[in-house]
């Protein structure tokens, strides 16, 4: 039996810190409590807690304060830090991730949250002790002459990354394609054989840091704000601080975090230019913008070939490697990279949704949920299709709108309401139910072949879970049910 996860409690107040044991006792939890940074840090010095629940203000030196002086100890350099807070201050959220938080909890304490979130940060860390324990376990059988060279299992690399894969839903079998595109560059550069497995290895693993990004950003439909883009940025340095931890092998680390830079050192996150940035994370960029360009995504369908084409050669000496470009564009204009796209694009099923929103028109079915907007459909359309559905199957359009009595809404708990109601709603749905939040305040689900009881069933455990997770009561849901399609 696996020993109990030890959780050191950190909070100048009594009551949040009783509230907080109550919580994790009652899952098995094992509690260290410490009233103030200073008593964190003389704990960790003879412990190691697997996660540290640490309050951001407290008398004495303050939680960021604390944060800092805990990664300092050998103990602390790596146990995760989830970071306590009653203010809605985005600001002091930012600088949480950017030091290298795991996460946010706001207080007052919503059971739910709170041990979903104890949970994927306390898994999140035994996958990198685990893939750590693999890595030490491999190299004991290298030549010390190879240590240069960490071998990871391959196996080990492929399921991660496909884990990462499937924490993003809108880009599922991404870092599977650019590593084959990455490793497609590699030979024709003439590269040997050594080198191109290695590469294929340090592509699979490029976005390892999405792992980190919380869902409610890296999941959220539509456009981005820049304070959410901010976060999604740091995926660079959170992969780079995971494979630092694991690996000797420094171009895994350096790739994660260098895949987004450019050759005019206007990339992030550390604004390298030309061959400061490592060879293998240029190729690694250039395979992730064209699996960017060439594949359907939620807010657009896959480029053309000749905007693609005409996309590298603007960014020649500017975004890419202009020999790496011209490598590219040699591979490109011969069909090389057309299996792979016409088999991404046979698994995303993505078609144009012309006839279909005529058809919806003709019939009539137009009141309710099913007025939407071209872009509105396609993600649900793909979906379906994917799913194996025809037009001729029925399936049921549920709108879910928040709203408040008082009349207006602060924008920035609306926004939190509405993530909790489509946390709620991903929840509660089938493999082959649908959702897509279609404006500021409303949500569109869809049933597929669903009866009365179901539809029931399923609205009352979505507006359920939406009352455990929002912490705003005066924003209600209400709901219409559409004519089946």
């Amino acid at each position: 039996m696996d020993r109990q996860s030890l959780i050191l409690l950190v909070d100048d107040d009594r009551m949040n810190l009783k509230k907080a044991q109550e919580i994790l006792v009652a899952e098995q939890y094992k509690i260290a409590a410490a009233l103030s940074g200073e008593q964190a840090i003389k704990y960790i010095e003879n412990n190691v807690p697997d996660l540290v629940l640490l309050d951001i203000n407290m008398p004495g030196i303050d939680g960021f304060e604390t944060f800092q002086r805990i990664r300092e100890l050998p103990n602390g350099a790596t146990v995760p830090i989830i970071f306590l807070t009653a203010e809605d201050d985005i600001s002091a959220e930012i600088k949480g991730f950017d030091m290298g938080a795991d996460d946010f909890i706001r207080k007052p304490f919503v059971s739910s949250i709170v041990l979903k979130r104890v949970k994927r940060s306390i898994e999140s860390a035994k996958l990198r002790n685990s893939l750590e324990h693999q890595v030490e376990h491999q190299t004991r059988k290298v030549d010390e002459k190879r240590k240069e060279l960490d071998t990871l299992s391959f196996e080990i690399i492929q399921t991660l990354a496909a884990t990462i894969d499937t924490k993003d839903m809108y880009t599922k079998g991404h870092s599977s394609r650019v590593a084959e595109y990455s490793v497609m560059l590699a030979k024709r550069l003439g590269w040997d054989e050594n080198r191109v497995e290695n590469l294929r290895m340090m592509a699979l693993l490029h976005d390892v840091g999405k792992i980190s990004i919380p869902d409610r950003v890296l999941n959220k439909p539509g456009r981005l704000e820049d304070d959410e883009f901010e976060i999604i940025k740091s995926h660079t340095v959170y992969g780079y601080s995971i494979l630092q931890g694991i690996s000797r092998l420094d171009k895994i680390s350096k790739v994660a975090r260098h895949h987004h830079e450019r050759y005019d050192g206007k990339g992030y996150p550390d604004q390298l230019a030309g061959e400061e940035i490592e060879l293998e994370a240029r190729v690694v960029g250039i395979a992730d913008s064209y699996d960017a360009m060439s594949s359907d995504r939620v807010y657009r369908k896959a480029l053309s070939k000749e905007i693609i084409r005409h996309e590298f050669e603007k960014g020649r000496g500017t975004q890419f490697d202009p020999e790496l470009v011209d490598v590219f564009l040699e591979l490109f204009e011969a069909g090389q990279f057309d299996a792979i796209n016409e088999e991404a694009s046979q698994q995303a099923n993505v078609v144009d949704l012309s006839d279909y929103i005529a058809e919806i028109t003709d019939a009539g079915n137009t009141n309710g949920a099913i007025m939407l907007k071209h872009d509105e459909l396609v993600k649900l359309y793909a979906y379906l299709k994917n799913n194996n559905l025809r037009h001729g199957m029925s399936f049921v359009t549920i709108l879910i709108s928040l709203s408040s009595g008082k009349g207006t809404v602060d924008e920035k708990h609306l926004q939190r309401a509405m993530d909790a109601m489509e946390y709620s709603i991903v929840q509660c749905l089938r493999s082959t139910d649908l959702t897509s939040r279609i404006s500021n305040s409303q949500h569109i689900v869809v049933l597929t072949e669903a009866d009365e009881k179901y539809i029931s069933m399923v609205v009352e455990r979505i507006f359920s879970g939406y009352y455990k997770n929002c912490l705003y009561a005066e924003i209600k849901p209400s709901y219409e049910i559409g004519q089946s399609i």
